[in-house]
């Protein structure tokens, strides 16, 4: 188990250097499995919230990839002005509203 939690970070890690990213990726699945950069987790996204210091920041998502939403979440987290939550660690659903998702962070 440590070795594919390891893998997958490493996983990480290098998608973040390759892209010039600030934000680190902390998602991962329920088998620790090294994300798989051009799935579509999220079909039904339109739409990805962050809350921050500079208010609610939304973007309408293109790349419904999991590395389209690492850059997207990378900008939103950035233009939110909270530069303390730096780890990616969750995209929930909004209830309430089909399609928009919000973007949860730690530090």
């Amino acid at each position: 188990m440590m070795d594919r939690y390891k893998l997958h970070f490493d996983n990480a890690d290098a998608k973040q250097d390759e892209l010039g990213l600030w934000s680190i990726w902390s998602c991962y699945d329920t088998e620790d499995k090294p994300t798989k950069w051009d799935e579509v987790p999220f079909p039904d996204m339109v739409e990805l919230q962050y809350e921050g210091p500079n208010g609610l920041q939304t973007r309408h998502v293109t790349d419904l990839t999991w590395e389209g939403l690492y850059k997207l979440a990378d900008e939103l987290m950035q233009a939110s002005g909270d530069l303390h939550h730096q780890f990616i660690e969750q995209f929930t659903p909004n209830r309430d509203e089909r399609g928009v998702y919000t973007l949860w962070t730690g530090s």
